[in-house]
């Protein structure tokens, strides 16, 4: 489990909260928390996350960040999308990399998703997050265990233990 605060992670990749503005979090925790039928940032169903407060977030699991920026007259939204990790680290998806998975699987993905994607950033992470759920088998509980940990608990209970590689 990743302990992030999300102003903080926000300013380490150059979001800063203009406080005349809003800005947020949606934690997206499995593919529950989406729904592809909706537009926009509405996809995501989870509940927004204030900007100041820590969360626990884990392996396995999404968080997109929005900061909106700009003057009085003219605001626009930027976001900052996180995956975390098997071991726990938080990992920055990129634009280029969002784009390049979706050109991958270009043959899965309907032209009515790729449109909503286009024209709506929180939507196009809802997608990726969603592909990327459907297509990985869950994480163990037992990955947070190094392999020395879990022989050596397998060693106390009898078990013989043999490494293939």
């Amino acid at each position: 489990m990743a302990i992030i605060n999300i102003e903080k992670l926000a300013n380490e990749n150059g979001l800063e909260q203009d406080r005349r503005f809003r800005s947020w979090a949606r934690l997206i925790r499995n593919k529950d928390d989406l729904d592809l039928s909706r537009e926009g940032g509405n996809a995501i169903l989870s509940d927004f996350v204030n900007f100041n407060k820590t969360i626990a977030v884990e392996p396995g699991q999404f968080l997109l960040i929005a900061v909106e920026t700009g003057s009085v007259k003219y605001h626009s939204y930027s976001y900052r999308f996180f995956r975390v990790a098997e071991d726990n680290t938080v990992q920055k998806i990129s634009k280029p990399e969002r784009l390049a998975f979706f050109e991958s699987r270009k043959d899965e993905i309907s032209e009515e998703y790729l449109a909503k994607a286009e024209n709506s950033i929180p939507f196009a992470w809802a997608l990726y997050s969603y592909l990327l759920f459907t297509e990985e088998k869950p994480i163990s509980p037992l990955a947070k265990f190094s392999d020395e940990e879990l022989i050596e608990e397998l060693k106390k209970r009898n078990y013989i233990v043999e490494r293939r590689d």
